[in-house]
């Protein structure tokens, strides 16, 4: 039990949002899509197609250049990794100037979204691929908070666990 709830209490801000967002969810009579990344491209004006169509911008430009995901960060991003490590904005930043080539290409699978007024969920399985040896092909499953303020979405929290071998 420990191992699957230990480190909930350590973003107690990300918990309640995210069980904020899923009351919204609940409430509200949201609307659910699963869009294959097969299927992504030029999309209407619908607000699903725009937070998916910025999902993926956010794996792309992780892979052209990480650096330019900056702007699209929230201030109070936190990224939980598969391995339970907390990750503010800075700390991403910086690992990911450390870490050149972490992801050259990456593949989306089935993505699914939850919005209500100014959050929207998105959760998915992604396959990336590292520029070099040193960084294997990974498939792993996400969960992203995009956070609209002033008219423009910023990613909130971002989770991700990657997958046993079978299940890839």
């Amino acid at each position: 039990m420990k191992q699957c709830f230990g480190n909930l209490g350590k973003d107690v801000s990300s918990v309640l949002q995210l069980g904020v967002l899923a009351l919204f969810v609940m409430v509200s009579g949201f609307q659910c899509n699963s869009v294959r990344a097969n299927e992504m491209g030029d999309f209407g004006q619908s607000q699903t197609e725009a937070i998916l169509a910025l999902d993926a911008d956010y794996f792309a430009r992780l892979a052209a250049d990480p650096s330019s995901i900056e702007a699209m960060l929230h201030e109070e991003f936190r990224y939980l990794t598969h391995f339970q490590t907390e990750l503010s904005k800075p700390r991403l930043l910086a690992y990911l100037r450390q870490s050149p080539g972490l992801v050259e290409t990456f593949k989306l699978r089935d993505r699914y979204v939850f919005s209500t007024g100014d959050l929207a969920l998105v959760w998915g399985t992604v396959q990336t691929q590292g520029q070099n040896d040193e960084f294997e092909s990974v498939t792993s499953r996400y969960w992203h908070v995009w956070h609209k303020h002033d008219s423009q979405w910023f990613l909130l929290r971002r989770q991700a666990g990657l997958l046993e071998r079978e299940n890839r």
